[in-house]
């Protein structure tokens, strides 16, 4: 019942002490009843907690007679069995639950009254019907009332929160791209979750769709996020990192291209004032790979220049000329000497060069011309001022001054007769 039930009085009168003695019966009858030990004064209060029909009367005796009483009918209703539902757990994914409270017997619901009362949860709607709305972790008892009997019964259910968010962790197989390392791998696998992990990746605030993998390969540059939530309760955490890219290439710089001439037979090309970030490796179109080489034909020479941080590398090319222009020396003024001819101009002005010509005489003479007056072979170097080449020429001068043999004819005697010769 809801309440204890009251007690069973009886009014007797007779002569002398009147005593009293209580009786239990199955039927509304005041004959075969069980007598209830100790129950032996004008009321009796039943002790009957299962629902049913139960019947009591009382005897009292006098001195004189004995009289039974009427038989008191009390019936016990049942108790409402309450059943507050299974336990239930508040997630980040169900920030709120709805508790799931029954009662039996149901066939007449419409009597029963619901109260759920909690000191350490919070309901947040519901709470006098079966399905209340809570959102906190605790105890909740679900009180069933019927309305038609008072009698009520109760139940508990537990609520517990389980919002603890996993740990997103990304491992990278490196943070920098470049020439090399095109590819970079990040990893989500060891993130800390109490279920199964699921995964969403983003890179610069975009989500990348279709990837749910725990690990991704990435060639770009730019900020990689992953979301990593839990099974068990929805929570998630995030993780991001920002993967640069290095590509710049090594800025090429060639020195001593200079021409091959008569005099400059080689020149050495260098690479070694090339921009890089790192260091410098260097490999020429002859095979070489030093950071110079020494060339002594003309020609079309490449270098390529690589940086050691990234891998990356440029080509160069330079184009090694040749000037070995012959020049053509030549001598005007080559006279024979004779007693009138008594020396002569050597001449090489008219020599063919590029640029300013530089004399030298057999004579020791620097001039572009030299006077002779001994006859003899005389020789020229003619030198060019552009390309350093040289040339000889070489003159004889010849002496004509065979003597004259003077003969003289007719030398005869003048006479008186001969008056002429």
């Amino acid at each position: 019942a809801g309440s204890p039930i009251g007690a069973l009085t009886v009014s007797a009168s007779g002569t002398g002490t009147i005593s009293y003695q209580w009786y239990s019966n199955t039927s509304a009858s005041t004959t075969g009843g069980t007598l209830i030990n100790g129950a032996t004064s004008s009321s009796y209060t039943p002790t009957d907690t299962t629902a049913g029909t139960y019947y009591y009367y009382v005897v009292a005796s006098s001195d004189c007679s004995t009289a039974s009483s009427s038989v008191a009918t009390v019936v016990v209703n049942a108790l409402p069995m309450v059943y507050a539902g299974p336990n239930k757990t508040i997630t980040c994914k169900n920030e709120t639950v709805i508790l799931n409270g029954s009662v039996t017997p149901n066939e007449n619901q419409i009597n029963y009254s619901y109260l759920w009362t909690t000191q350490n949860g919070v309901i947040d709607s519901g709470a006098t019907t079966l399905t209340p709305t809570v959102s906190e972790s605790g105890l909740y008892t679900l009180k069933v009332t019927n309305s038609l009997t008072g009698c009520s019964s109760s139940s508990t259910v537990s609520v517990r929160k389980n919002i603890t968010q996993p740990t997103a962790v990304i491992i990278a197989s490196d943070t920098e791209l470049t020439c090399d390392l095109t590819t970079i791998t990040l990893n989500a696998i060891t993130s800390v979750v109490q279920g199964e992990a699921s995964y969403l990746w983003s890179k610069d605030n975009q989500w990348m769709s279709g990837i749910t993998t725990p690990s991704i390969e990435v060639t770009e540059p730019g900020e990689y996020l992953v979301v990593v939530t839990d099974s068990d309760n929805g929570c998630y955490d995030a993780e991001k990192i920002t993967i640069t890219q290095s590509i710049n290439n090594p800025i090429i710089s060639i020195t001593g291209n200079e021409t091959l001439t008569c005099t400059i037979t080689s020149v050495v090309l260098d690479a070694s004032g090339s921009t890089v970030q790192g260091d410098a490796s260097y490999l020429w179109s002859t095979g070489a790979t030093t950071s110079s080489i020494e060339v002594t034909a003309a020609g079309e020479y490449t270098v390529t220049v690589t940086d050691s941080i990234n891998g990356c590398s440029s080509t160069e090319t330079v184009m090694v000329s040749e000037d070995t222009t012959a020049v053509v020396a030549s001598i005007t003024g080559n006279e024979t000497l004779t007693c009138t001819t008594t020396s002569v101009v050597l001449d090489a002005s008219g020599s063919t060069v590029q640029g300013d010509a530089s004399y030298l005489w057999s004579t020791g003479a620097t001039t572009s011309s030299i006077e002779v007056t001994a006859a003899g072979e005389y020789t020229v170097t003619v030198t060019d001022s552009i390309n350093g080449c040289s040339s000889t020429e070489t003159v004889m001068v010849s002496e004509d001054t065979t003597a004259v043999v003077a003969s003289i004819t007719g030398n005869e005697t003048l006479t008186c007769t001969t008056t002429s010769v």
